[in-house]
């Protein structure tokens, strides 16, 4: 056998091997793009999004020469949020309290937000929408769906 034909032939089992990887981890690949630009985007969006603070010459440049914004951003974060949802590593679920107001008068979202804190660290990445008075969304790994709804059950109380 020549040296070009066994270069041809290393080559196209490197080739096959790639592809057959490729497609063995497609999704744990699909996650892990996802996750990393979902994360990269919600730290862009928190830095463009100042609120009133001295703007960083980071966040200057990222939104002069690279035309980010923190809707742009947040935008993508949600957009990269769903894609996890579909791939199955997140979960969203919608929960109802009965005995509690998250929003308007006599809302205790301060109480149930240091419950939150109390009970996942930053290890458990979630996110939350309050959708009514008294209604949550919540997206979260679904490994961790169980401590949110005890959560949400023993807060509710």
């Amino acid at each position: 056998m020549s040296l070009r034909t066994k270069v041809t032939v290393g080559v196209c089992v490197l080739v096959f091997c790639a592809a057959g990887a490729v497609i063995f981890f497609q999704k744990e690949i699909r996650v892990a793009y996802h996750r990393n630009r979902m994360f990269a985007a919600g730290v862009n969006c928190t830095l463009l999004d100042n609120h009133g603070q001295q703007r960083t010459l980071l966040a200057f440049l990222k939104s002069s020469v690279f035309r980010m914004s923190s809707y742009k951003e947040g935008e993508a974060m949600f957009q990269h949020e769903n894609a996890l949802i579909k791939l199955g590593y997140l979960e969203k679920q919608e929960f109802t309290f009965t005995n509690k107001v998250l929003k308007g008068d006599g809302h205790c979202w301060p109480s149930f937000r240091q419950q939150i804190t109390n009970t996942f660290d930053e290890r458990h990445w979630w996110s939350g929408a309050i959708l009514e008075t008294n209604r949550l969304a919540i997206t979260a790994t679904p490994g961790d769906m169980p401590r949110w709804q005890k959560l949400i059950s023993d807060f509710d109380r």
